[in-house]
């Protein structure tokens, strides 16, 4: 749930400068789409065994996991706005696609 308001919060700020003077086109399926879900599972499996090696419960490395993962996420099409001048709410999808898709296999992790 905080992660959700934390995406949202920073969509909400980052979505006014989202138009950008040309036209960038931003298709929902293609290789970088891919990368974006791959590497937010990753990310969100490395950053959920982090936080357990330090003993955090199951739950709680869960959820700052997945807030670690959007900040990240969101952290890089920032970025993108500011170097090429494009933010993609796409890819953050594909990324909280990945994020989500890792929560739920290491659901199961739980000892």
């Amino acid at each position: 749930m905080t992660a959700a308001l934390l995406l949202a919060l920073q969509l909400r700020v980052a979505a006014p400068a989202a138009v950008t003077p040309r036209a960038v086109e931003d298709r929902w399926f293609g290789a970088d789409k891919a990368k974006h879900f791959l590497l937010a599972g990753v990310v969100q499996g490395m950053a959920y065994a982090t936080l357990r090696a330090v003993d955090l419960r199951h739950g709680r490395a869960q959820t700052g996991a997945l807030g670690f993962t959007i900040a990240l996420a969101v952290g890089k099409e920032r970025r993108d706005r500011r170097a090429y001048g494009h933010f993609s709410v796409r890819d953050i999808v594909w990324s909280a696609g990945g994020a989500a898709a890792a929560a739920a296999l290491l659901s199961r992790t739980v000892r």
